[in-house]
């Protein structure tokens, strides 16, 4: 790897952990190639209720509101984050103790430039739903 790309990659790496530090209000969530989460963040163990060893290994979609007409929109806005490089809008999720609406970021996430998965920012609750 040249200098250049270690230097890029090193720059990605910190801007990262900032990017992490400043939405501990907001679930970060990164998933696998299939949405099997890999990391849950503390803002999500806040939002959803749920810890990280619940959430770690099971699908994103679990979190999702169990109708399959949403589970379905979101597998089209991971795809849309894929081919578009980026996802933001209003998704329907379940946590613990209610489902809410909520405004969510889809971005594709690469190593090495292969597509390996998806991080995913949650904001805090903008409606219940019941």
């Amino acid at each position: 790897m040249s200098k250049y790309l270690k230097a890029k990659t090193v720059k990605e790496d910190n801007e990262f952990e900032n990017f992490v530090d400043g939405i501990l209000n907001d679930a970060l969530v990164t998933t696998n190639l299939q949405g099997y989460i890999n990391m849950w963040y503390p803002g999500a163990i806040k939002i959803f209720g749920y810890s990280s060893a619940e959430a770690v290994g099971k699908n994103i979609k679990l979190f999702s509101c169990l109708e399959s007409e949403n589970m379905e929109k979101l597998s089209e806005k991971m795809f849309e984050a894929k081919s578009s490089g980026k996802y933001f809008g209003e998704i329907y999720w379940k946590s613990v103790s209610d489902s809410f609406k909520s405004e969510t970021y889809i971005q594709p996430i690469y190593k090495d430039f292969l597509f390996v998965g998806y991080s995913f920012v949650i904001s805090r609750h903008i409606e219940k739903i019941f």
